[in-house]
């Protein structure tokens, strides 16, 4: 463990996103649940890190109610 580094994670935001390429990559109408959060190493950024997470994962982790947030929605390209 000598050589290597701890690397640290920190959640910015939690967020909802309508695209049209996400839907067509997800077969799926949005909006989307996703979240931004930055890597640290030494106390330094290291990457930002934006994750949308696929509708299909209610499957195993039931309903997002992501509906009841759609006014809260932006748009991405």
């Amino acid at each position: 463990t000598q050589d290597r580094s701890e690397l640290f994670r920190e959640v910015d935001s939690i967020s909802i996103v309508n695209a049209k390429w996400l839907e067509e990559k997800f077969c799926y109408q949005g909006p989307f649940w996703s979240r931004n959060y930055r890597f640290f190493r030494n106390k330094k950024p290291l990457t930002v890190i934006r994750e949308v997470f696929n509708p299909f994962l209610e499957h195993w982790l039931g309903p997002s109610d992501i509906h009841k947030f759609a006014s809260l929605s932006s748009s991405s390209s």
